[in-house]
């Protein structure tokens, strides 16, 4: 076995075979699932029960009890108890509301709500609770009483409420992808898409970049590094190091792939309203998310551990990776301008800059799939760039990984770089 694969494999089993791989491994999916299933089972298992207590004080029981009625309607599946109370002067409606404030704060009714003649006049009504913050209560309570009052002046002007709703009723834009097979609804899964798998790049490529840094330091501050570069050149111990972690990586998403794939048979029916949802994720997709995720993570890996030879402590390596950090941020906050035109100049041009390709490029081929010698051209210009990097930081890696104490500045690296 080569020295470089003992290097890989000491690399890869040390992190695998580690508590933290581990928890990591089987918390990020799960952590992942519950942005999906938390809400299905919060939804499924919260209480029905809101009891809400309607004050007349309108003069008006039709009115009243249309909004009764909607309020119980088949549409909020039994979630609202109502409780009809009525004032018909101003001393019982204050003497009512102080007895209804009681029950609130005795937790007996959530709320109570005030219908007073002005609700037609002048489009208010008052809801009183210790909760105003249950936000989809509001809304509800509100769209009742405004389609109520709404069909009240409608009646009242001599328009039939029921074809004046049939003569305003909202169009529905039905949004359909177009593909070479034809087209398919979408209604924002292929964004979802798009944005969930370029965050997978992100914090992977953060990470585990960051794994390399912090993986160099640690070996020059143990000086485990001045035994191996004794029977291992550098430039084969910084390869190693970051096929090693790379490996790691791509062995976790492994991990997670096969989970997010066993998610709808491991919940069964609770995802019947979340399935369609989904979109589909062709094979030539992923095998984008691959080529341009490995790509993205060697380019900085690279750089990560260049910074690492040349820092000993964590606070100089803080401050070392920052540029780095913010090679990876900067298309982040361009993201905007891909999805409002991916091919665009500026998208294009954007998105064949390597330090950007790995995630602007994978958008553009989720959004809408641009000419072929584009993906070639920046996967081209990527392993360039590798290579380039990978010349340069194994030059500096050489000197740096045996050097401690101050951090060098920039003339230094470069003497570094004539001097190798």
């Amino acid at each position: 076995m080569s020295k470089l694969s003992l290097v890989v494999k000491r690399e890869y089993l040390e992190r695998v075979r580690s508590k933290w791989f581990l928890i990591g491994t089987i918390l990020g999916p799960l952590i992942m699932s519950s942005f999906v299933l938390v809400p299905v089972l919060v939804e499924k298992l919260s209480s029905p029960n809101v009891s809400i207590a309607v004050v007349d004080a309108s003069g008006d029981p039709e009115l009243i009890t249309k909004i009764e009625e909607r309020i119980k309607s088949e549409k909020t599946r039994g979630k609202y108890q109502i409780e009809h109370k009525s004032a018909r002067t101003e001393e019982e409606l204050e003497e009512l509301k102080s007895v209804l404030k009681g029950q609130v704060e005795e937790r007996k009714i959530q709320g109570y709500l005030v219908i007073t003649p002005s609700v037609v006049t002048k489009g208010v009504a008052e809801y009183y609770s210790k909760n105003v913050t249950d936000f989809s209560t509001n809304r509800y309570l509100e769209d009742v009483i405004t389609r109520t009052v709404v069909e009240k002046r409608f009646n009242q002007t001599g328009l039939d409420p029921k074809r004046v709703e049939e003569l305003s009723k909202r169009i529905k834009l039905t949004t359909k992808k177009l593909s070479e097979d034809g087209s398919k609804e979408d209604k924002g899964q292929s964004f979802l898409l798009a944005i969930s798998l370029m965050m997978i790049i992100y914090m992977m490529t953060l990470i585990y970049g960051i794994t390399v840094l912090r993986g160099v330091i640690e070996e020059k501050q143990n000086r485990i590094v001045e035994v191996i570069v004794s029977s291992i050149s550098p430039t084969e111990l910084m390869l190693g190091k970051v096929l090693g972690i790379g490996l790691v990586g791509i062995t976790q998403f492994l991990v997670w792939s096969l989970f997010i794939f066993a998610i709808p048979s491991l919940a069964g029916s609770m995802l019947v309203g979340v399935a369609s949802a989904i979109p589909d994720v062709s094979i030539s997709l992923m095998i984008y998310f691959v080529i341009y995720f490995v790509l993205g993570y060697f380019l900085y890996a690279t750089l990560y551990a260049m910074a690492g030879s040349i820092v000993s402590n964590d606070q100089d390596a803080n401050q070392v990776q920052t540029p780095i950090t913010f090679l990876i941020v900067i298309p982040m906050l361009l993201i905007q301008v891909v999805l409002r035109d991916p091919n665009s100049t500026a998208s294009t041009i954007l998105s064949l800059i390597p330090f950007f390709t790995p995630l602007l490029m994978f958008l553009r081929i989720n959004i809408e799939t641009p000419a072929f010698w584009q993906i070639g051209l920046s996967i081209l210009l990527m392993m360039a760039s590798i290579f380039a990097c990978a010349w340069i930081a194994g030059k500096i890696y050489r000197v740096g990984i045996l050097m401690y104490g101050k951090r060098p500045s920039i003339p230094e690296l470069l003497k570094w770089l004539r001097y190798t």
